[in-house]
């Protein structure tokens, strides 16, 4: 029987492929994360063209 596989499941499987530090898997993880609950876990495709340029940007600007 085959497991579907969350995204950030597949993410952390891609960065343990490609040998990335402990750290660092769990940094990207983190803003990936972060970034996926700031979008209320939209998938681009649903987003409109003026949508997605918007929260891209404020989500930069959250950070400072």
């Amino acid at each position: 029987m085959r497991v579907a596989l969350t995204l950030l499941d597949r993410i952390r499987t891609e960065i343990r492929k490609n040998r990335y530090s402990i750290q660092t898997e769990n940094a990207y993880y983190g803003w990936i994360r972060q970034l996926m609950l700031f979008h209320d876990k939209l998938h681009p495709k649903d987003m409109d063209e003026n949508e997605r340029p918007r929260r891209a940007h404020s989500s930069i600007n959250a950070g400072k």
